[in-house]
């Protein structure tokens, strides 16, 4: 499943749009992810002692970089990029099952944020994204 299917210009103007609110955004969704699975709480949290600020800044910029590099057709590129961001979760031991909750959470967050203007097409293309982000992260695993 190729970054090819991916729209970057649709999910760039989603991001533009959240990008006088990203801060709020990220921080929301975090919060609902973590309140939402105590497993996955501890993990990031308790276990890795990781920096939220840090972690937030990092996912919303890893996003912006995707965009980027399919805007250019650096396809061979993104794919990469996603796929060594799976190979440090790996490395991490970040159980490839909070994938999916994660992805449907940030979908329902990024929805409740757009408000009227989330559309089908988005949400259409925010979900082939995450299959597709996925499905790379899980080749930096070896699957």
């Amino acid at each position: 499943m190729p970054t090819r299917a991916i729209n970057p210009n649709l999910l760039g103007a989603t991001l533009n749009y959240l990008e006088p609110k990203k801060k709020e955004f990220i921080s929301v969704f975090y919060s609902r992810l973590f309140s939402s699975s105590i497993d996955i709480f501890n993990f990031i949290i308790v276990e890795k002692e990781t920096d939220m600020q840090r972690l937030q800044e990092a996912y919303l910029d890893f996003l912006s970089q995707l965009v980027k590099l399919l805007q250019a057709h650096e396809y061979e590129k993104a794919n990469a990029f996603v796929s060594n961001l799976g190979t440090v979760h790996f490395k991490m031991r970040v159980p490839i099952e909070y994938y999916d909750h994660f992805a449907r959470l940030f979908i329902e967050t990024l929805k409740g944020f757009m408000g009227p203007a989330w559309t089908p097409q988005m949400a259409e293309q925010w979900e082939i994204s995450y299959r597709v982000i996925i499905h790379l992260m899980k080749k930096g695993y070896g699957l």
